[in-house]
């Protein structure tokens, strides 16, 4: 498996992988044990991120598609009225590692998906490791959101990644939780 930048060649797989995977598309039972993404991208939402080189793809020796995870600073999140709803719950936490966490010292991680053939295979952390590579020189932590329902993403992303709860939230008719990480060691 090799993780790169993704590309605009890469947006039939990135939809496809997405349209499996999105809450709207995935049964409850299918959510419960294979988790799900809450956020859709548009082809030029992809594109926006592309552009900033926040967008990144793992693939398998095939050179398909096995995974993304899309980053990025704030602003590139603005197009959905939940994630300016997260930034202004940030200078209302606790420090994290010493730091108040705010719009300008941490950038939104995700969303990320792995296809079903890939789980179990490291996919998560080695996208993860190349955000973290990509982000560090900039911003000092991170942040996500999961969905409460979703306990394959949360356990995968606090077992497997170190990300730590820093918050919880209702949104809608959904709650989640919102979670930190530091981007060096």
């Amino acid at each position: 498996m090799m993780v790169r930048a993704a590309t605009e060649t890469d947006i039939p797989a990135l939809l496809a992988l997405q349209d499996a995977n999105l809450i709207t598309n995935v049964s409850p039972e299918a959510q419960a044990t294979g988790g799900f993404v809450t956020t859709p991208y548009t082809p030029d939402t992809m594109r926006r991120f592309f552009a900033a080189k926040t967008a990144f793809v793992a693939v398998d020796e095939t050179g398909a598609v096995v995974g993304y995870a899309f980053a990025g600073a704030w602003d590139l999140y603005g197009e959905w009225a939940i994630f300016p709803f997260m930034v202004g719950r940030l200078l209302t936490l606790p420090a994290f590692h010493g730091t108040v966490i705010t719009s300008g010292n941490s950038f939104q991680y995700g969303p990320v998906c792995v296809a079903e053939s890939a789980r179990g295979t490291g996919v998560p952390a080695a996208l993860f490791a190349h955000v973290c590579a990509a982000f560090a020189p900039r911003f000092p932590m991170g942040v996500t959101f999961i969905n409460k329902r979703n306990t394959r993403s949360l356990a995968a992303h606090q077992r497997k990644l170190d990300f730590e709860i820093i918050d919880e939230w209702d949104y809608g008719t959904e709650s989640f939780y919102s979670l930190a990480f530091l981007t060096a060691p």
